[in-house]
């Protein structure tokens, strides 16, 4: 599946704003190195991605400045959380520290959207009520979306994964935070969602996310 993503534009860090995906892919073309979780995810999701996340530049509530990416992941990071220290679960990071160690990030840049004060408020909103949050481990809701998406189907996980806030794995805190800015369709059950579907997720109008391009 890796030959998905060849011949995909480049463009630098200096691309990146606010409300961007980042989507990674865990090895080379040909998928050698597939191995662990990663490939897993890839594997059963018939896809070249095993991890997202959500660009956040200069950060205007907190007074930071810089490029930072807000994620889940089950951890440990080496890297902390840079308001609470925690290296698993929902977390927020400056992003050269997250590219560090990595190979094949690319980004799906959110288009035709502008933000004000009031979208400004609904994102840190969105954001305070994940951040923090632990990471999905709900072996149950795993397997049913593992399944669904390897057979292309959406049976399993209606049950097994219902749109929770108190727990995110990487692509549902991806979905959480577009439901609840109205980028996308608020019936979405966020918590279903693979990197996969975040990769070729439509937005609803007028916003829409480019094509995806690769991160040099």
């Amino acid at each position: 599946m890796t030959s998905n993503i060849l011949h995909i534009d480049v463009k630098t860090i200096d691309d990146l704003n606010t409300g961007d995906i980042i989507l990674c892919h865990s090895s080379g073309p040909g998928g050698a190195d597939d191995t662990g979780l990663d490939g897993a995810i890839e594997f059963v999701t018939h896809s070249p991605w095993e991890h997202c996340g959500i660009i956040i530049r200069d950060p205007w509530w907190l007074q930071e400045a810089g490029l930072f990416i807000f994620q889940s992941g089950g951890g440990p990071n080496l890297y902390p959380d840079i308001l609470n220290g925690k290296i698993s679960g929902v977390t927020l990071n400056r992003f050269g520290y997250f590219l560090q160690n990595r190979e094949f990030i690319f980004a799906r840049s959110l288009e035709n959207f502008k933000f004000n004060q009031q979208s400004q408020d609904m994102f840190v909103q969105a954001f305070n009520t994940a951040h923090g949050k632990p990471y999905d481990r709900n072996w149950c809701s795993w397997a049913g979306t593992g399944c669904d998406s390897f057979f292309n189907c959406r049976r399993c996980s209606k049950r097994s994964t219902p749109a929770t806030i108190s727990t995110f794995w990487c692509s549902a805190l991806v979905a959480y935070m577009y439901v609840e800015m109205g980028w996308m369709d608020g019936d979405l059950d966020w918590s279903s969602q693979t990197p996969e579907d975040i990769a070729k997720a439509h937005l609803v109008e007028p916003s829409h996310l480019s094509k995806i391009w690769q991160i040099q």
